[in-house]
């Protein structure tokens, strides 16, 4: 898969989105891990097809509806 760059949201947390060389799938790699009890943190990818992109695209615009609108900055 090749790397199209990361995404940041906020200051804290960044991902990347990558589409796989057949362009069928992406996977969508979120910051790592750290969990109570595990020495390493552990790293989380998301592989989807185009039917699970749409999917994840409806949702987040419906959870977008229910939130107030964007603060303005100056």
């Amino acid at each position: 898969m090749s790397d199209d760059g990361g995404i940041a949201f906020g200051k804290t947390l960044a991902v990347t989105c990558d589409v796989s060389a057949d362009q069928r799938t992406a996977r969508m790699h979120l910051p790592p891990l750290q969990l109570t009890g595990v020495r390493k943190p552990i790293s989380l990818y998301l592989d989807m097809d185009a039917e699970a992109v749409d999917e994840l695209l409806w949702r987040l615009a419906e959870v977008r509806m229910r939130m107030l609108p964007a603060q303005k900055r100056n």
